[in-house]
């Protein structure tokens, strides 16, 4: 009989054992979060204070989560398109490859604000000065010419007919503008936008006033819907950290003005917490996402010929992590 209960019991032990190794594979098997974001633009400002203070290697997930900047937008959609990445900061021009079929949904926002309106000639006091303009954006489906778009709508311009709105690479910006004179303005944010005035160029319309009422729909953070569906935990811990890098934001700037400044000192552009503590306060950073005017601002770029074809709303806004806005 003892032998017998020596036998029950190692049964037990052995199936134990395999049930907690088969809970340790189904954990491990779980897909890692691999987060992608823009190195120098304060728009993606909490996934850059994520990185600075290492705060994912704190999550208790396995495998953990990772965090990189990634040089430019095309490159991040190539990344987040082969799953090099499967969460991504973004803006517009993420829309149209999931409108066209990139499986990937917004699950937070990021922010609006920060650009402004600089130009080569003090005469330009509004929008409306703007017709037969030529005014540089660094791409068609970028956040700033969507804003300038509207911008240009709201004062009863044509985007297509009454400016000239040309593709000029962010480097070649301040040339352009203020040496070149090939064009007489350009969209942008800080801190491009003190440097272009260091360079002599003018604030024609601050971010104050390009913004109707503060509600453009700017960026986003994007998840891959294969991630969604398998680790929406990984997901939702990720969020709690940039959750949390928003909080300070709006809440303590001069705090996050110093993690900022080490952020980008760190990647070799000498920069001061006062002055990151003056850009970030150009953003209004939001973690909260509205899909109405994402819908809205969808259903415009498709009126001006940008996006041959909408999205329901619902296909590329996922809320079941509790960002959306009632």
């Amino acid at each position: 009989m003892k032998n017998v209960i020596i036998l029950i019991i190692a049964c037990l032990l052995l199936i134990n054992g395999c049930v907690q190794e088969t809970q340790n594979v189904q954990e491990e098997s779980k897909t890692q979060v691999k987060v992608g974001f823009q190195a120098l633009t304060l728009g993606h400002a909490p996934a850059q204070m994520i990185a600075q203070q290492k705060t994912l290697d704190t999550l208790s997930l396995e495998p953990k989560p990772r965090i990189n900047d990634l040089p430019g937008g095309t490159t991040i959609i190539n990344a987040l398109s082969s799953s090099n990445i499967n969460m991504v900061y973004g803006g517009w021009g993420f829309i149209i490859p999931v409108i066209k079929g990139l499986p990937a949904k917004i699950v937070a926002g990021i922010a609006n604000g920060g650009n402004s309106l600089v130009c080569n000639t003090e005469n330009i006091k509004s929008v409306k000065d703007l017709k037969g303009k030529t005014i540089g954006v660094h791409g068609q489906m970028s956040t700033q010419a969507t804003v300038l778009r509207l911008a240009l709508t709201e004062a009863d311009l044509d985007p297509n007919e009454d400016v000239n709105i040309v593709i000029v690479d962010r480097p070649l910006q301040i040339i352009a503008l203020t040496e070149k004179k090939s064009i007489d303005c350009i969209v942008v944010g800080e801190p491009v936008v003190s440097k272009a005035v260091d360079a002599g160029a003018y604030i024609s319309v601050s971010h104050e006033k390009l913004y109707k009422n503060n509600q453009f729909p700017e960026t986003w953070v994007f998840a891959r819907t294969d991630l969604i569906e398998d680790n929406p935990e990984g997901i939702k811990s990720v969020l709690s950290q940039h959750v949390n890098a928003i909080s300070t934001l709006r809440g303590d700037r001069q705090n996050a003005g110093e993690i900022l400044a080490n952020y980008y000192n760190s990647q070799g552009l000498e920069t001061t917490s006062e002055d990151i503590e003056k850009y970030t306060g150009t953003y209004n950073y939001n973690y909260k996402i509205n899909k109405a005017t994402i819908e809205n601002t969808i259903n415009f770029l498709h009126e001006q010929g940008l996006i041959e074809s909408t999205i329901p709303i619902d296909d590329l806004v996922d809320c079941s992590f509790g960002n959306c806005e009632d």
